[in-house]
């Protein structure tokens, strides 16, 4: 005997989450650990409540797209009432990123996990840039380092003139 009982399904009253300006260094070193933190504010009437997932981006512009490269995302528990707020940080690795200088845009909610009124304020882009570079290796200078499992460095050549024309071997 199979029994057939009404189930009733509904939607949380919805909350609105918003972004603050991150917090992260002005310079960093590609293939090093970097931290950014930001604060997740409800702006919604109701309690935001439920497990939402974040992203970190660096973007060459100050406008977000599909092609920035992403850091990284933290996914956690969040139960913020209205005008409430969540601190967050995040501690990433800066790999495969090319020297230059980025904006830091974090987005919040980013699976739509949490019914919200609006969707179009949850990611914000920093007002400064982070300076990323390689730091510099030199011929004839000898680099000794010890790596973790799996981890990456990124290091730019310099050469002299009186190099020039010349075959470089690496080894």
């Amino acid at each position: 005997n199979m029994i057939i009982m009404p189930v009733s399904v509904s939607l949380p009253l919805p909350c609105d989450l918003t972004v603050t300006q991150p917090d992260f260094p002005q310079s960093a070193i590609a293939g090093e650990d970097i931290t950014i933190s930001w604060t997740v504010r409800n702006i919604g009437a109701n309690t935001a409540q439920g497990n939402i997932k974040d992203a970190v981006y660096l973007s060459s512009d100050s406008v977000w797209s599909s092609d920035d490269i992403m850091l990284g995302s933290v996914q956690y528990a969040v139960n913020i009432p209205a005008n409430g707020q969540q601190q967050r940080s995040s501690t990433l690795p800066l790999q495969g990123v090319p020297t230059g200088d980025y904006y830091v845009v974090v987005k919040t909610n980013i699976l739509n996990a949490l019914n919200e009124s609006s969707y179009t304020n949850n990611k914000v882009v920093s007002l400064t840039k982070m300076s990323v570079d390689y730091p510099s290796l030199y011929i004839d200078q000898e680099e000794q380092r010890q790596l973790a499992q799996n981890q990456t460095v990124y290091y730019k050549l310099q050469i002299g003139p009186e190099y020039e024309h010349q075959t470089l071997s690496c080894k």
